[in-house]
């Protein structure tokens, strides 16, 4: 009996929480998420991919010293951030017309994995530097803006301020309230920070030592990452399908 309760409570989950908020897809992104931040940082100049915060500070300080070549240096990425948040509002927007579709989802990581081998084969040179964050930070902003929830909590793969801020306020309502599933929460969001420090580690030991493999290396987790949210869509549906036959047959029945 309780085999087949656990069996029930699991397929009930898979309901309330969207396929793309999935624990497991949110760990395969923050790893890339902190992958590209130390890809960028170590071989193109200094510059966050991700966390724009860093990139406006030291725009705004190469502005201030009047290095307006170094100040354009930061700009860009800020800009192409922008425009992938707008490409990614202008996608979901279109879906909560028409309704949401899982293909578009696992579309973006394809095309983000696209990218990111396509930028893994640009020059390490200064001009060419411009072009490569500019197009990472793209990446960036799309799975961010995309990706926002992780089991129906607001969640970032591209940076940790505001996950980690999450997991110490479960962490305390767990305590304060003697809740299991909000500890539960809290684990969750540390085990995501723990795995964008993995992907900053391991951005920075392969970017070191073989230069183009981290962005394959990114992009292969996405398609990775894609793959894991289509086969869930594929169970979901299955689940789905099973539910509806279910509650028609008892239908009959009565």
């Amino acid at each position: 009996m309780k085999i087949e309760e656990k069996k029930k409570k699991k397929e009930e989950k898979y309901f309330s929480v969207p396929v793309f908020e999935r624990f497991e897809v949110g760990l395969f992104l923050s790893f890339v998420g902190g992958l590209l931040d130390a890809y960028t940082y170590v071989a193109r100049g200094g510059v966050f991919a991700n966390a724009q915060t860093g990139n406006i500070i030291l725009f705004a300080i190469c502005f201030c010293k009047l290095d307006f070549f170094g100040a354009l240096r930061y700009l860009v990425p800020i800009v192409c951030f922008v425009v992938g948040v707008l490409i990614s509002e202008f996608i979901l927007s279109r879906q909560l017309q028409k309704g949401a579709k899982l293909a578009n989802y696992v579309l973006l990581l394809v095309l983000e994995a696209a990218v990111l081998v396509v930028v893994a084969f640009i020059p390490f040179e200064t001009d060419w530097n411009i072009v490569a964050n500019a197009a990472v930070s793209f990446v960036a902003s799309v799975q961010y803006s995309t990706f926002r929830k992780m089991e129906n909590v607001p969640f970032a793969t591209s940076f940790c301020t505001g996950n980690l801020r999450t997991a110490s306020q479960y962490l305390y309502r767990s305590v304060a309230e003697r809740d299991a599933d909000k500890f539960s929460v809290s684990l969750k969001f540390f085990a995501n920070i723990f795995f964008f420090v993995l992907g900053v580690a391991a951005g920075y030991f392969i970017t070191v030592n073989f230069p183009l493999s981290p962005l394959v290396a990114g992009g292969v987790l996405l398609l990775i990452g894609a793959y894991m949210v289509a086969a869930k869509s594929v169970k979901y549906k299955k689940l789905a399908k099973k539910q509806a036959e279910e509650a028609e047959k008892s239908q009959t029945q009565a």
